[in-house]
Formats: structure tokens, sequence, C-alpha cells
């Protein structure tokens, strides 16, 4: 079963995220995420956020977003009070 863990980023990470702005298209906060992930060893990310691929992490989300469940589990998440990111 897959666990969620929280990760405080460090300096390191926005020394990271500072050294690599523009490079990748993706902002300081989602570089310090990058850095984290790398840092974790963790190759992908479920987000619609595609900017991620420039910095060599696998995007899944939208590959996701084609299978015939997505939107019933987007409602679920929905009904039990998740704010999704591209909710108003």
């Amino acid at each position: 079963m897959p666990t969620l863990q929280i990760i405080n980023p460090g300096f390191s990470d926005e020394e990271f995220a500072i050294a690599n702005y523009g490079k990748f298209e993706l902002g300081i906060s989602d570089l310090i995420n990058v850095s984290i992930m790398r840092r974790m060893d963790i190759i992908e990310i479920y987000t619609k956020d595609t900017g991620y691929e420039t910095a060599g992490v696998k995007v899944v989300l939208y590959e996701l977003s084609q299978e015939p469940e997505f939107e019933r589990v987007l409602n679920y998440l929905k009904n039990r009070g998740f704010k999704l990111l591209d909710e108003k």
C-alpha cells in the first residue's frame, strides 16, 4: 500500500532551485520539488504540469486522465472535500 511522507526542503534544495532557475520550464517552488525528488530517488510525479518533464521527471497524471475511471476518481475527491488545483 502506498504511503505519504512529508519531506521538508533543506537549504541545498533551495540552492538547487536557484542554480537551475531558467534551465527548465519550472518555477522556483517546482524546482525545490525536483531537488527533493532527486534526493529521494523519485522519478515520476502525478501532475498535469508537463514542465517537470524538462527536468527529467516522468509526468503521469495526464496519461491517467485518459483512463475511463479518471473522472469518477476526480468527482470522488471533490465530494470528499479535496480542492483540485485547476478549480477556482
